[in-house]
């Protein structure tokens, strides 16, 4: 499901990476527009559309916030 202002909107995914998503759905969704897919099992992934050709829209998902490392301990 993809969460938008607008409400949810059912979808299929026809690609999934770390970076983004290609989903496939019936909407008019406008490039820069923030949206969350739902993806059973994994969780909320927050981005924005990049993207549309035929009805398959390009979703790039928001950097993850950095981590800090630890500092490395000799062994």
């Amino acid at each position: 499901m993809l969460q938008t202002s607008r409400g949810p909107l059912q979808c299929r995914v026809l690609d999934l990476s770390a970076n983004g998503a290609k989903l496939s759905l019936m909407a008019v969704l406008t490039v820069g527009q923030a949206v969350t897919l739902v993806v059973s099992g994994m969780g909320t992934l927050r981005g924005a559309v990049v993207g549309e050709a035929n009805g398959v829209f390009e979703v790039s998902f928001a950097a993850a916030p950095a981590v800090p490392s630890a500092p490395l301990v000799p062994a």
